[in-house]
């Protein structure tokens, strides 16, 4: 375990070179201490996803979690989840050339590509106090052909290696998150104002105005315009069979996709 020097939050580190997943580590070690937890590891062989799904990732891709200290009260809504992702976009703009976007409720394309996506738990710990765990795993190689895949794989291209991105993510998520989290322990959730929704907008895969498909877990599909998001982070979609009909999204059981 090393105490990396994540100004002006240091934070604990636990690297790995094998593990079954960053996420399970931390949820383990929750509520040792008040201090940021980052862990990594060159490989893991149980990660998940949104809704339990397997994340799929090869040697020396990017596999992180970072652990913050959080009041029991706290709730994460309020656009939480998009604030990190684009925190986590906006810091893989500064080491490439690439094409980053972010794709609602939380993933990260890269050159059109699927490249990463954003995990988050809230686990709760001991003294009044609770832990939110940010999970993210980012494509470094292309993923194998064989693997089943939603989208086309997108990859990041970076003089960076795993190590490198994973404290400069962190880093940045430190330095956004903690301060807002402490803001809002008397309100217990993180402050409307945390999401940027112009910058959102900027690096949106989805374009204003798109027509895309909303898929619901029951197999339904909805053709729908697309109108962005709102400061609470829900996807704005206006039904193309009913214009006068506003669907908002807030969870990523509903699937957004481009209308093939």
């Amino acid at each position: 375990m090393l105490l990396i020097p994540t100004s002006p939050h240091p934070c604990y580190r636990f690297n790995f070179s094998e593990i079954d997943s960053t996420n399970n580590f931390l949820k383990k070690v929750a509520g040792f201490t008040t201090r940021p937890v980052l862990c990594t590891a060159a490989y893991q062989h149980s990660g998940y996803g949104q809704q339990g799904r397997a994340w799929c990732s090869k040697q020396n891709d990017l596999m992180m979690s970072l652990m913050l200290s959080v009041p029991n009260r706290f709730i994460a809504t309020n656009g939480l989840s998009q604030s990190i992702a684009l925190c986590i976009a906006n810091s893989l703009g500064t080491v490439t050339d690439q094409l980053i976007q972010v794709k609602w409720p939380n993933d990260i394309f890269i050159d059109g590509g699927k490249a990463g996506g954003v995990l988050i738990e809230i686990v709760r710990t001991v003294h009044d106090q609770s832990a939110i765990i940010i999970g993210f795993g980012l494509n470094l190689t292309k993923p194998d052909d064989s693997v089943s895949l939603d989208y086309p794989a997108g990859s990041l291209l970076s003089c960076l290696d795993s190590m490198e991105l994973a404290n400069l993510c962190a880093t940045n998520l430190i330095n956004a998150l903690v301060g807002s989290i402490k803001k809002s322990s008397d309100q217990s959730h993180i402050n409307d104002s945390l999401l940027n929704i112009n910058d959102w907008q900027r690096l949106d895969y989805f374009k204003l105005n798109e027509t895309i498909r909303v898929i619901y877990p029951n197999g339904d599909v909805v053709a729908g315009v697309y109108c962005g998001l709102d400061q609470t982070g829900q996807a704005l979609i206006y039904n193309a069979s009913l214009p006068d009909e506003l669907i908002k999204v807030s969870t990523g059981l509903v699937q957004l996709r481009r209308h093939d």
